[in-house]
């Protein structure tokens, strides 16, 4: 869709707080308010659209011609329209002569008390722009409606009920093509009855889309000009613009009519009147936002460019910008961010029109003084330019992520961009960040971490970046492009856990706390705790809960109410059953943090999943709202594990198990995915060494989390680095180092093959499912046997991987 302004761009994105700059404009601060620390730069006349989401579609209509304002100078932007109102604009759109206009004839019967409106009713009537309600009624005085004004205005350039590109029956005919073209953009819902402002933009829409003719088939053919190739629309049929022939890159410093900020660097067709820019017929260039990684490869996201190098970035044929003003960008280095725009066939880069670089100039959570700074216009320590009323000049800079910069709070993520202009350095882009995000890290993959269901970056840096951690509950704060700026703990978010004795800590009583994260952490019980009741026959050997402060330290102990049952049972893990009290049962939370206890009084951390069922134990549960939250069961009905498997780990990532700090892993199993969480079990010996072939054990819990990590050891492994005679068979392989020595092993008929492969980036191996003809002379093989425990079979080797050479 082309439209004027059309604002489409991430990092070059004005909002609609932005005063954009139309035909004849100039500064008016308004006489009947006080002074405000930051005026706007208004259409001369109209005084009362700054504040207007569609103050850039009133502006251009305005200067056209299409709308006009009151005698007071203002524009009413929330008044209703009419349906005559809007015949009016329409008709001026149109740039309808006012010879042709003459007539006060027209075939609607109720235009009585509106002849001002006739000459309008009567042209978009005769040119079955307007067509009433089917009894000869205009309905002048009606407030038009959305689907209403968007039909007459695709009427006006063509769309003609024959037209076979009108699909269905009225309004959802006319809705399609106009949702098609783009003139519900900017415009909120179905609305029944419309607002100038809003007229305006339907209108605003409007102007760049191309005109068509229907024929007596209802085949719909767009309008060129006598060239065969210049597009035919409302701004150069008559609105006195003309399409310019060659596209352009902005570089901002164009004569101009309009604000051209958003367009900097973009490679774009341009509408003009009296040798400016009034409209942006269309965009060609796409943005490609990432980073450069070596020569011939950009990144974007998850996705890498092949066809861009250093010479496309910064070279003579490609516009350079530095924080949005015209600079040579002096060296293109690896992991350098850029913002391209550029000439795409699919995939393929053909070629890039303009590279920009932004350097943040000052970052900060906007302190409490943040609207003390723009009332002295400055921001962070960097000033505004200023227009000529010495007020801040708001088409100087691009704003991100706000209206306006009365907008940004307390706690908003500032970053502030200047460059020197005019021999002044003055802000060039303000980007804020307002997302605050509260929860608890529950994984940390691919340098982003999981908060809520939700994965975020993290900027190199972070304000706070201690608090980041598996299972610490924070409040993060994001900047505009939602990156972790900041981030703080949450103070008062509980946890549970089991005091199991006293203990003596500078000579102070303490209780040692096992939490759910199975580590131990004391607690004093000072003076002032225990005059709250707070003593250790009350906490040891209880649940308890707990809150942490910002250095990971108990900061306070809560004793709540617990109730022991001597015979109860569960009859599913989630329903405790009181034996001895007539069978009352209460449900257990899903997340409840559940304790074992064995016959030595010796606490261990278990799983709500793992609890037997059926039979009877002693149990303490600490009940909150009707719900158990907390449990200390019997060792014998902690449950257990599964059966082991043997698996090849392919990816691993942090992720929060239970409270405590494991990993997400994905591999093979068997020849098929393997896929579990695991608790910290990856350690010592164990440890998961991505540059090595590995073969692992694993056992898991009935919640299928992987609760123990063997790494098959040199004693079941055979090896060889260099095969001299690669012959396979199904059921056996030929590890010979030497040609003159044989080594053949037996391999099960069952044995599952693996082939590994280092990465793109060489910095681990990635295995997938092959089998033993694939191994060939000069391979590298392990070979395991997983048998070593007395079953059948031992000596064959049951599972074999393999490196190609």
């Amino acid at each position: 869709m082309k439209k004027v302004l059309s604002i489409v761009l991430t990092m070059a994105l004005v909002l609609t707080s932005f005063s954009m700059a139309f035909a004849d404009t100039k500064t008016d601060v308004k006489k009947d308010e006080a002074k405000p620390a930051v005026t706007t730069t208004v259409q001369a006349g109209l005084s009362d659209i700054a504040k207007s989401a569609n103050k850039e579609a009133i502006g251009v209509c305005y200067d056209l011609g299409i709308v006009t304002g009151t005698e007071k100078g203002t524009f009413e932007p929330t008044k209703a329209v009419t349906r005559a109102e809007f015949a009016a604009m329409i008709t001026r759109a149109l740039a309808i002569p006012a010879s042709a206009l003459k007539s006060s004839a027209t075939s609607f019967k109720d235009v009585q008390g509106y002849g001002w409106a006739v000459p309008y009713l009567s042209f978009c009537n005769a040119k079955g722009i307007m067509l009433g309600d089917g009894r000869g009624n205009a309905m002048p005085g009606k407030t038009i409606s959305l689907n209403e004004a968007v039909t007459m205005a695709l009427r006006s350039i063509g769309y003609i009920s024959k037209s076979a590109e009108l699909v269905g029956m009225w309004p959802a005919n006319y809705v399609t093509k106009g949702q098609e073209v783009g003139l519900y953009t900017d415009v909120p819902g179905n609305l029944d009855g419309l607002d100038k402002q809003l007229c305006a933009q339907v209108i605003y829409n409007l102007l760049t889309v191309q005109k068509v003719a229907v024929d007596k088939e209802g085949l719909t053919k767009g309008m060129t000009a006598k060239d065969g190739k210049t597009v035919v629309t409302l701004l150069n049929s008559g609105l006195g613009a003309e399409a310019d022939k060659d596209a352009k890159t902005i570089e901002g410093t164009e004569a101009s009519k309009i604000n051209l900020k958003a367009y900097i660097g973009k490679n774009v067709n341009t509408y003009s009147k009296d040798k400016k820019i009034i409209a942006i017929a269309k965009v060609n260039s796409t943005t490609l936002e990432g980073e450069y990684v070596a020569d011939g490869e950009f990144k974007v996201g998850e996705k890498t460019y092949k066809n861009i190098k250093k010479a496309d970035i910064n070279g003579a044929e490609t516009k350079n910008f530095v924080n949005g003003v015209v600079k040579a960008i002096a060296a293109v280095n690896a992991k350098d961010e850029f913002v391209l725009e550029v000439k795409l066939d699919g995939t393929k880069v053909e070629k890039v029109f303009s590279a920009a670089k932004w350097e943040i100039s000052a970052k900060a959570k906007a302190p409490k003084s943040i609207a003390e700074q723009v009332k002295a216009k400055s921001l962070l320590g960097k000033k505004f330019a200023l227009d000529d009323s010495k007020n801040i000049d708001t088409k100087s800079f691009q704003l991100v992520g706000v209206e306006s910069l009365d907008k940004i709070a307390e706690d908003n993520v500032v970053y502030v961009y200047t460059a020197t202009v005019e021999g002044k350095e003055v802000i060039t882009k303000v980007e804020v960040g307002t997302e605050v995000v509260t929860g608890k890290i529950t994984k940390f993959a691919d340098k982003k971490y999981t908060i809520n269901d939700k994965a975020y970056k993290a900027v190199d840096a972070v304000d706070g970046a201690a608090n980041l951690g598996i299972g610490k509950e924070v409040k993060v704060f994001l900047d505009a492009s939602g990156a972790i700026y900041a981030a703080e703990l949450v103070k008062g978010s509980y946890n549970y856990g089991v005091a199991q004795k006293s203990a003596l800590e500078a000579f102070t009583p303490a209780v040692q706390i096992l939490t759910t994260d199975k580590t131990v952490k004391l607690f004093p019980l000072a003076e002032k705790a225990k005059k709250n009741g707070l003593t250790d026959d009350k906490v040891a050997n209880h649940v308890v809960k707990y809150a942490l402060n910002k250095d990971g330290q108990i900061a306070e102990l809560v004793a709540a109410e617990v109730k022991d049952f001597a015979n109860a049972k569960f009859n599913s893990s989630r329903v405790l059953v009181d034996t001895d009290n007539a069978d009352k049962q209460y449900v257990v939370d899903a997340k409840a943090a559940v304790f074992s206890k064995n016959e030595k009084g010796e606490y261990a951390v278990s799983e709500l999943a793992n609890i037997k069922t059926g039979k009877k134990a002693k149990v303490q549960a600490m009940i909150e709202n009707g719900a158990i939250t907390a449990l200390i069961i019997d060792k014998a009905i902690a449950g257990g594990t599964s059966a082991a498997v043997y698996a090849v780990i392919n990816s691993t990532a942090d992720v929060l198990v239970g409270e405590e700090t494991g990993v997400a892993i994905t591999g093979l199993a068997g020849a098929a995915e393997y896929t579990a969480n695991a608790e910290k079990v990856f350690t010592g010996a164990n440890a998961i060494n991505p540059m090595a072939i590995q073969l692992f054990k694993l056992e898991a819990n009935a919640s299928k989390i992987v609760t123990e990590a063997t790494l098959v050891g040199d004693a079941d492994t055979k090896k060889v680095d260099a095969i001299a005679n690669a012959v396979t068979e199904n059921t056996m392989i030929d590890m010979s180092a030497d040609v003159n020595v044989k080594d053949i092993i037996a391999v099960s008929s069952k044995a599952v093959v693996y082939k590994a492969e280092l990465n793109k980036e060489k910095t681990k191996y990635v295995y997938t499912v092959s089998y033993p003809s694939a191994i060939l002379k000069g391979y590298s093989v392990w070979a395991f046997d997983t048998n070593k425990d007395g079953k059948d079979n031992e000596g064959v080797y049951d599972v074999i991987i393999y490196v190609a050479k």
